[in-house]
């Protein structure tokens, strides 16, 4: 692999040191929507136990400015640079967890409550019922 040849054995260390970190900070968010963490180096995805993968994707991109990807509607797909700092890890993860203590949901229901998301042009949801299937 081309990129794997330009990059020296410490670069290389340093991406799995700052996946591991970025891994078990995520781990480290507080919340019921993240339902695990995989990846190799700062190739992470999160599962959600939600499908709103995209919702999320829109809000750290729209009012964050973080782009990031979906795989699915319940995936995230963590990408970032190799160049990225422990600095911005910790960004990334201080603004992830304040988007995902956004959604909020019933355990009476399956109902998802969005609080003050605003995003595609203003529009703002207030409540996305998601219907159970038997």
């Amino acid at each position: 692999n081309k990129v794997l040849d330009l990059l020296t054995v410490e670069q290389l260390l340093n991406i799995d040191e700052l996946g591991e970190l970025l891994r078990k900070s995520i781990r480290g968010i507080d919340n019921k929507l993240v339902k695990s963490i995989r990846g190799k180096g700062l190739m992470i995805g999160v599962e959600l136990t939600e499908p709103i993968a995209k919702l999320i994707a829109k809000e750290l991109l729209l009012d964050n400015k973080i782009v990031i990807g979906n795989s699915g509607e319940s995936v995230i797909r963590l990408l970032p640079p190799f160049v990225i700092t422990n600095s911005e890890v910790e960004e990334f993860v201080e603004k992830f967890g304040t988007v995902l203590a956004k959604f909020s949901f019933s355990k009476q229901s399956s109902d998802i409550v969005v609080n003050n998301l605003n995003w595609m042009g203003g529009w703002h949801v207030s409540k996305v019922t998601k219907t159970k299937s038997d």
